[in-house]
């Protein structure tokens, strides 16, 4: 089935968003056992998934990544142990097809 809705997100701070200032992850739709099943209760829910089996969306200021937002995504976290940069900030939103209705009674 075809996607009907995207997810954006744009670092804002100067550094982009980089593996310690607290990039997006995103687990790659081969580790979702649950990736075709969204309905799934565990979909999204599964607390055993960790930084390391996700990927790292690096991305410089005003870049931008876009994925579907069925994949399982989460922030990472400021490591001020680790860089010299400020935590990213960032804008993210959602771009839907205006032919189907919104169900939000998933939030």
């Amino acid at each position: 089935e075809q996607p009907t809705s995207l997810s954006v997100w744009i670092p804002l701070n100067p550094s982009g968003a980089t593996s310690h200032n607290g990039c997006m992850r995103l687990l790659p739709i081969e580790e979702d056992d649950f990736f075709y099943s969204p309905q799934h209760p565990r979909h999204s829910n599964n607390s055993e998934y960790s930084d390391d089996d996700a990927e790292k969306l690096l991305c410089s200021q005003f870049g931008s990544g876009i994925w579907d937002p069925t994949c399982i995504h989460w922030g990472g976290s400021y490591e001020a142990d680790k860089t010299e940069e400020e935590p990213r900030s960032s804008l993210a939103f959602t771009v839907r097809l205006g032919k189907k209705a919104a169900d939000f009674g998933t939030c």
